[in-house]
């Protein structure tokens, strides 16, 4: 569910937020006064695309807030942080190379398909399996490593 006012949603679209994009393109309207029609109106008449750079600098937050947590030796909050580290990540590379991103679920197969295997199992893993601490801090520096390359590259 996601609930704002006209301006905000608007705003947000005009900004390149990926979620406000996914929302008007892929969501199921539970009530709508014509906001929705317009903004997802606008949206197909400009050609908006998702602003990657707004998505890398989300990624960039997220991975210092999970690096926190991983030293915090709280192995759920550690797992909810590295997965929600890794959708933003694989959401950003998605977008860079020119794929809309789909459901969580659906971002592996997706990865798969630009060539990042990588990040796509440690997905994976973060999604369907239970991982370890140990093993959430390596899918954190994969992470990592992915941003040092994209300040590299």
């Amino acid at each position: 569910v996601y609930a704002t006012t006209a301006d905000v949603l608007i705003e947000r679209l005009r900004a390149g937020d990926d979620y406000v994009q996914w929302t008007l393109r892929f969501g199921c309207i539970l009530h709508d006064r014509g906001v929705l029609r317009s903004a997802a109106a606008e949206l197909v008449a400009s050609g908006r695309w998702p602003s990657p750079d707004r998505k890398l600098a989300q990624v960039r937050r997220m991975r210092d807030l999970a690096e926190h947590v991983v030293d915090s030796g709280d192995h759920e909050a550690t797992l909810e942080q590295v997965r929600s580290v890794l959708t933003a990540l694989a959401r950003w590379q998605l977008l860079a190379a020119g794929s809309f991103p789909l459901a969580r679920a659906e971002l592996p197969d997706q990865l798969r398909a630009i060539d990042a295997a990588d990040l796509a199992g440690a997905l994976e893993r973060c999604i369907e399996g239970d991982p370890s601490v140990e093993e959430l801090r390596r899918h954190l520096a994969l992470a990592t490593q992915s941003l040092a390359t994209t300040v590299a590259g």
